[in-house]
């Protein structure tokens, strides 16, 4: 009977040792299941925040894809309105006598239309005197 009692007083601690073994194992088990819980939960919001960055960055960068696009419109359309006024060279055609000498042909300037005809009667009148100035402008 003695020894019965010993065998049973072994397993009976090697029982509690596994029963205690267990426990701690389920109680790790659990802490671990927490953990990965929170972990999961942490990864799904920085996927989210990604996702909403990616999402801003992208509209952003369309923005300004259109933007750059729009204003190299602009570019091309005044480039090309600049060209067109350039290759466009409208001349008028001024004749200017000398009231000094009234024997002297009149003198035919030909001016770009973007030269103002008013500062040359200005500048003639100053030089020549008011009768010269209206001689020349043909009045």
């Amino acid at each position: 009977m003695k020894l019965v009692d010993e065998k049973a007083c072994r397993f009976q601690a090697e029982y509690d040792r596994v029963a205690k073994r267990l426990d701690e194992a389920l109680q790790s088990n659990s802490e671990c299941k927490t953990q990965l819980g929170e972990s999961l939960e942490q990864l799904k919001v920085a996927k989210e925040d990604l996702d909403v960055t990616r999402n801003n960055y992208e509209k952003q960068l369309q923005l300004l894809t259109e933007h750059f696009v729009k204003l190299n419109e602009q570019v091309s359309k005044q480039e090309e309105q600049l060209s067109r006024l350039k290759s466009h060279k409208v001349r008028r055609t001024v004749e200017a006598s000398c009231p000094t000498n009234p024997f002297t042909e009149p003198i035919h300037l030909v001016l770009p239309s973007c030269v103002r005809v008013g500062k040359l009667w200005q500048v003639w009148h100053m030089e020549h005197g008011p009768v010269a100035a209206h001689r020349w402008l043909g009045r």
